[in-house]
C-alpha cells in the first residue's frame, strides 16, 4: 500500500463492501430503502450535494426516517458539498445575480439545521459535516481541476477530513 495516500486506506477498512452512487444522487428515500437492506453497516455516509444541489434539503430528513426504520442506531453522516472556487471571490456570482445560483453557505446551513433538529428529537447517532471546511478557501483553486471537481490533491484533503470524522463518530 501506499503509505502517504489515506484513501485507499479509508476504502479498505471502513467500505469493503460499499454499494456506493454516483452522480445525480440527492439522497432520495429509494436509495436509503436500497442502503436499509444492508446486513449490520457499520454506518451510512451521504455525500450527494454536489450533483443534487438545493434539492437534497428537501431529502434530508425523508432519507434519514427511511434507513431509521431499519437501522435505528446506526451512525449516518450527512456531509455537505465543498464550494466551488469562485464563492470564494466571486461575490456578485455567490450573493445572487443569477437566482438559479442559490448561495452555496445557505444550502449548507439549510441541511445542517435539518440534521440539528432530528439530533434534537433524539437521533443521537446522526452527524453532519460542513465540506466547506474540507479544503477551505486558501486551497480551493489548488484542491480542484475546474473551480468544481476535486482533483488529486483535491481528494486527498477530503479523505484526511472524512478519515478524522469517521474515526471520531466510530470511536476507533
Amino acid at each position: 500500500g501506499n503509505d502517504i495516500w489515506p484513501g485507499p486506506h479509508i476504502i479498505k477498512c471502513y467500505m469493503p463492501s460499499c454499494p456506493c452512487f454516483s452522480s445525480c444522487g440527492g439522497g432520495e428515500v429509494a436509495v436509503a430503502r436500497h442502503l436499509a437492506q444492508i446486513k449490520d453497516p457499520a454506518m451510512f455516509i451521504f455525500d450527494c450535494e454536489a450533483n443534487a444541489g438545493e434539492a437534497v434539503t428537501g431529502n434530508v430528513a425523508a432519507c434519514i426516517a427511511e434507513l431509521r426504520k431499519t437501522h435505528p442506531t446506526t451512525p449516518i453522516l450527512w456531509v455537505s458539498g465543498t464550494p466551488y472556487s469562485f464563492e470564494s471571490y466571486d461575490k456578485p456570482r455567490v450573493d445572487g445575480a443569477n437566482p438559479r445560483n442559490r448561495r452555496w453557505s445557505d444550502i449548507v446551513r439549510e441541511q445542517a439545521e435539518r440534521v440539528r433538529k432530528l439530533r434534537e428529537a433524539g437521533d443521537t447517532n446522526l452527524y453532519f459535516m460542513d465540506g466547506g471546511k474540507v479544503w477551505g478557501s486558501r486551497y480551493c483553486d489548488e484542491a480542484t481541476v475546474d473551480g468544481a471537481h476535486p482533483n488529486d490533491y483535491g481528494f486527498f484533503l477530503m479523505a484526511e477530513a472524512w478519515e478524522k470524522t469517521i474515526r471520531d463518530i466510530l470511536k476507533d
